[in-house]
């Protein structure tokens, strides 16, 4: 047999006001990863300020007493309690809106959506564990002090793990192998850095000197290279390191560009006049202007 409730939340209740109450929020009481921790929040406070329940619980409609997963915290100030309320009664007795509702629901499908992902991510990345490395380079890509070399395939890998958690067998094989030639590169890169750094220790390279027009003798260590510009279409640009160690960056003049392939070619000995600028970032290389005097001296 079935108690007849005397409460005031109760349908039957003379003492029933819907005006009465405030909406507090609404929650959900069985969220995809288990975060109740704002529900709960929500009445220490109230309890702390001497509310108490007035019937019912969490997980039960306080006005009709039907199971409830998504619940609306509705506050009675007069007589200071609380009850949670389903959305049913909220609509027909309390006259609220069910937007709230409505996006409890779509959070939670999107709650379940990444549980399935973040899952088919953990399994891809176990039985392939080289996706590790891949990810942590996409995350150090996306730092904003990143200053490496970007590898767009890479990323683009890494993209899909983390998005779909799917690769296809040829992905997989494509990727373990720029993987391995990223860190070969990075390998020879830090042992160039490394070198560098030893050389400038011992006194091997000398930082380029002030700005200015000067003679500088030295060895292209760039093969040339063409560059459009808004200036008569391009230039033929070459990188010339000097015996200091430092190096410019200029152009060939244009008298000489037939010479390109010819005599001017990475590893010949070249001298020149050219007016240089400092980078902005390396007191080892500046830019150089108006090149004259151009000899190919071996």
């Amino acid at each position: 047999m079935t108690t007849k409730r005397t409460d005031i939340h109760a349908p039957s209740s003379d003492s029933f006001d819907p005006e009465a109450y405030t909406c507090y929020g609404v929650f959900d009481n069985n969220p995809e990863f288990g975060e109740t921790r704002l529900r709960q929040q929500a009445i220490r406070a109230l309890v702390a300020r001497g509310y108490k329940f007035g019937h019912g619980g969490s997980q039960s409609c306080g006005h009709c007493g039907a199971f409830i997963r998504y619940a609306a915290l509705m506050v009675r100030d007069d007589v200071k309690e609380f009850i949670f309320v389903g959305e049913t009664c909220l609509d027909n007795r309390f006259e609220l809106t069910k937007d709230a509702f409505q996006e409890l629901r779509k959070n939670a499908e999107l709650n379940r959506d990444r549980m399935k992902r973040s899952a088919k991510v953990a399994a891809l990345i176990e039985a392939y564990p080289f996706l590790t490395e891949v990810l942590a380079i996409r995350e150090a890509q996306m730092q904003a002090d990143f200053d490496g070399e970007i590898n767009d395939f890479l990323t683009s890998i890494a993209y899909q793990v983390v998005t779909n958690g799917e690769l296809s067998e040829k992905q997989l094989s494509s990727a373990e192998k720029a993987l391995n030639g990223y860190k070969r590169f990075q390998a020879a890169k830090a042992a160039k850095a490394a070198e560098k750094a030893a050389q400038i220790a011992s006194g091997a390279i000398k930082p380029a000197p002030a700005d200015g027009r000067l003679s500088v003798t030295g060895e292209i260590v760039a093969a040339p290279k063409y560059v459009s510009n808004d200036f008569r279409g391009g230039a033929w640009k070459i990188i010339v390191r000097t015996a200091e160690g430092w190096a410019v960056r200029c152009s060939v003049p244009s008298a000489l560009e037939d010479e390109i392939d010819k005599s001017i070619v990475k590893g010949a000995q070249v001298s020149m006049t050219v007016t240089i600028k400092a980078s902005d970032d390396d007191v080892f290389f500046v830019w150089g202007t108006r090149p004259a005097k151009f000899v190919v001296v071996s």
